[in-house]
């Protein structure tokens, strides 16, 4: 199956030994994601500093998204949303996700979803425009 065939296979249809392996590679690879930021304790001397929030003094679109995660995953949503607004969301999406590709590897079909076709562009695009209004409106908040 080419690449094209792999990215346009009905809901449902069954999938190809590589898009199966492909789901399961993402599948651990996203669980290892979701278990580091549910087993790890957060140090902050560890993490990164954002390169733009030292050279302006405010917050680009991720700032606080690792302590947010970190937050909501030990059930801290206050302290979550504090750190980023989208963050408990995020983590959420994030288990979704990794149930949904180790579901299709090991089942061998795509999954059918109610959320397919136009809806789910909806969805998407809904998302990303209030990340980036809460990333404008924090932004402008913290310049006042």
């Amino acid at each position: 199956m080419s690449q094209v065939e792999y990215f346009t296979t009905l809901p449902g249809s069954r999938l190809s030994h590589g898009a199966r392996a492909i789901r399961a590679g993402l599948g651990l690879a996203l669980a290892g994601a979701v278990a580091s930021i549910f087993l790890l304790p957060l140090v902050d001397e560890m993490l990164p500093k954002c390169l733009f929030r030292e050279l302006t003094g405010v917050s680009c679109l991720t700032c606080g998204i690792t302590r947010s995660l970190e937050s909501a995953s030990h059930g801290e949503i206050l302290a979550s949303v504090h750190f980023h607004l989208l963050g408990p969301f995020i983590l959420v999406g994030m288990v979704l996700a990794c149930a949904a590709f180790v579901a299709e590897a090991y089942a061998g079909r795509r999954l059918v979803l109610p959320a397919q076709g136009r809806w789910w562009r909806h969805v998407f695009w809904g998302g990303a425009a209030a990340w980036i209004i809460y990333g404008v409106v924090r932004a402008f908040i913290e310049l006042l």
